[in-house]
């Protein structure tokens, strides 16, 4: 089975006092201009904190994100720190360094999925099917969903935002090698995103 790839068409922005977090205010994406649709923006939770059904993508507790596909691995994004419940949350997932490094660069990369569940203050689970290999995924709390990352006068982000890996900005958004992740055939990979808020 092939794994679909997705472009995300984004917004503009600009970083303000050399805080490059441009791969946050790439996520807000707006909908394909050919189909008017949000890109790849489906329910995929797998239910919140407490010890819910955490990680059958959103559905009967049964289903197997793989699909049934022995070649195809879980990734599981394990979202804590999230500062309500309001809106949701999107995680826009890369598949290489290439496409990492053009989201911080404020380029339309082509993303692997672009993954949405509601907020949940108590913790969020994702889980998504992959093919093995090497994935980021970078958080974005819409809290007002809006389908945009709200800024301040400056530019900087007035919603939350994480890296997989539990890595955090600083001065710049973290290096690939922070954030990425990897999957192996046939195998469930668990990774947190902790969410940050200026």
């Amino acid at each position: 089975m092939a794994y679909p790839v997705h472009q995300c068409v984004c917004m503009n922005a600009t970083p303000t006092f050399g805080i490059l977090l441009s791969s946050i205010l790439l996520l807000a994406c707006v909908p394909d201009p050919g189909t008017g649709e949000p890109v790849n923006d489906s329910d995929n939770s797998g239910g919140g904190g407490g010890g819910g059904g955490g990680g059958n993508n959103g559905g009967d507790s049964s289903d197997d994100p793989t699909g049934g596909d022995s070649g195809m691995a879980e990734l599981t994004f394990e979202i804590t720190g999230l500062e309500d419940s309001q809106g949701r949350v999107r995680i826009a997932v890369c598949g290489s360094k290439e496409c990492y490094d053009a989201l911080v660069d404020e380029q339309n990369p082509t993303l692997v999925a672009s993954l949405s569940a509601p907020a949940n203050q108590a913790g969020v689970s994702i889980t998504t099917a992959l093919p093995p290999g090497e994935y980021t995924g970078v958080l974005h709390h819409d809290q007002n969903d809006n389908g945009v990352m709200d800024t301040n006068f400056l530019g900087l982000p007035q919603e939350g935002f994480g890296f997989s890996n539990g890595a955090h900005a600083g001065l710049s958004a973290p290096d690939y090698s922070a954030v990425k992740v990897t999957v192996q055939s046939g195998q469930a990979t668990v990774t947190t995103i902790d969410a940050d808020y200026l």
